[in-house]
Parts: structure tokens; C-alpha cells; sequence
């Protein structure tokens, strides 16, 4: 005799205008109150000459983040 399991399935439904108000009100904070924020926001050219230019910003950034980013428990 074989049984089978009913599985239920949840939809959760969420509201869009509702995520994205959160994630829009979390952006502009971070953005405006940079001191109380856990995030950083950077800005980077979305197109380079060659590719050279490219590594250049990359490295540029790559250097930023490591400045940046603290370890936890150093702090």
C-alpha cells in the first residue's frame, strides 16, 4: 500500500509598492545619513575607452573596498 503526502503550497503574496518603498527609503538613508548607515554606496564609470582603462577603474574601486571595509572585530 503506498501513501501519499499532500503538500500545500503557501503564496505569499507581497505588496510591490511596499518593497520598494522600503528598499527606496533604506537607499535615500544610507545615501543621506551615511553615519548611521551599514552600507556604502560607490559610483564607477559604465563604460570604459579600452581595456586598459577598464583594470585601471577596477583597481581604483578594488583599492576603495579595501580601505573601506573594516573587519568587525578590529574595530
Amino acid at each position: 500500500m503506498v501513501m501519499k503526502k499532500n503538500k500545500v503550497k503557501v503564496i505569499k503574496t507581497i505588496r510591490p509598492m511596499r518593497v520598494w518603498f522600503k528598499s527606496f527609503w533604506t537607499l535615500m538613508n544610507d545615501i543621506f545619513n551615511p553615519k548611521a548607515s551599514t552600507h556604502k554606496w560607490t559610483r564607477y564609470p559604465m563604460y570604459a575607452k579600452d581595456q586598459k582603462e577598464k583594470d585601471l577603474i577596477i583597481a581604483c574601486k578594488v583599492e576603495t573596498l579595501n580601505q573601506n571595509i573594516k573587519i568587525k572585530y578590529d574595530i
